[in-house]
């Protein structure tokens, strides 16, 4: 088997085993071969997908028989010695299922077998995309909230900014009111006597010239 056969092999393996859900079957056996059949037994629902794969340590050929519980169905297949031995089955029996498997010399194999419900998986992954379907509506609005947060801060800013230059411009007012006033009290406090200087003056009599 080459290196790159086995690397797939294990990144599938990798992907499977991270993706696991609760009614999902997933067994990795090393299995001891000797020139003779070894059966054991795995258990699956009638709703499963099955998928077995044998890896043998060294280049020899296997074969492979899987039997439903009942002996309705029996299948086998014989792969080469240079590469993995694939069986894909959907099952139709709830049950313990037998699996043989055969090699023409002693042995040392690694059994992969992964079972999993089709229509669970089509559930989850429509829960997935509901999932992402909300995360992205909920990334719309908190794009629309951060936009509105800016126009709020914006529209603080601009009243601020006015709030100011009224305060700046009473301030100017109140400033020039205090001026006019000084101004006019002194302008008042200096006029004052003369007014009545002038007046007393309009009015005065010399005495020779009455």
């Amino acid at each position: 088997m080459s290196a790159i056969s086995h690397l797939l092999l294990y990144c599938q393996i990798i992907i499977v085993f991270s993706n696991l859900l609760p009614d999902d079957v997933f067994e990795t056996i090393i299995i001891a071969l000797d020139s003779r059949m070894s059966c054991f037994y795995q258990t699956l629902k009638d709703t499963h997908n099955v998928s077995i794969v044998v890896e043998p340590a060294t280049e020899v050929k296997l074969g492979l028989r899987l039997t439903s519980p009942s002996g309705g169905f029996s299948k086998w297949k014989e792969g080469n010695s240079t590469s993995p031995l694939v069986m894909k089955h959907e099952a139709k029996e709830n049950g313990d299922y037998e699996l043989c498997i055969t090699a023409p010399i002693p042995a040392t194999v690694l059994l992969h077998i992964f079972a999993y419900d089709v229509k669970v998986r089509l559930e989850d992954r429509k829960r997935i995309a509901r999932g992402s379907d909300m995360a992205e509506s909920m990334a719309e609005k908190v794009v629309v909230l951060k936009d509105k947060m800016n126009e709020i801060e914006m529209s603080v800013v601009r009243r601020n900014k006015i709030y100011h230059r009224d305060e700046q411009m009473q301030h100017k007012n109140s400033v020039f009111i205090m001026v006019y006033v000084v101004l006019f009290c002194v302008a008042a406090a200096i006029t004052s006597p003369i007014q009545v200087v002038v007046v007393r003056r309009m009015f005065h009599c010399t005495p020779g010239r009455v």
